[in-house]
């Protein structure tokens, strides 16, 4: 089983998805994800996906809770597929270029969301618009 170098299991899930699974959690994420979530922090530094443990209001951004519904229900997230996450030395858009000039540094990264002012990213198994990655805008 892959666990993430950088992050703590808290720091990928909702809190209900902790409280019920622990530890165990692991087990729902594409391995891909894990391993390119880690290549990302040794490329950039610090990044926040999930920081509700301490304290702070981040808590869908890694696997959520199957209770997150609306238009959500098909997420990635929810399949532990897609993350969400900002770093505070540099923007979205400054990782999202780095990403897709240098695709072969992060071989699991499949999809990315432009656009917004975080780095969403994911895992998904489809045709690429830029190389290939399928880039998309929400």
């Amino acid at each position: 089983m892959y666990k993430c170098k950088h992050f703590n299991i808290k720091e990928l899930v909702h809190p209900d998805v902790y409280s019920k699974y622990g530890e165990t959690a692991w087990q729902f994420f594409d391995v891909g994800l894990l391993k390119s979530l880690d290549a990302l922090r040794d490329k950039f530094g610090s990044l926040t996906v999930n920081d509700w443990q301490w304290g702070g209001i981040f808590k869908e951004r890694g696997l959520r809770s199957l209770d997150y519904g609306g238009i959500h229900n098909r997420s990635l997230h929810k399949h532990g597929k897609a993350i969400d996450c900002h770093s505070k030395t540099y923007t979205a858009d400054e990782m999202r270029k780095y990403i897709l000039d240098n695709q072969d540094e992060f071989p699991y990264i499949t999809e990315l969301e432009l656009d917004v002012s975080w780095l969403h990213f994911g895992t998904r198994n489809r045709e690429g618009t830029i190389g290939r990655i399928f880039a998309f805008k929400p």
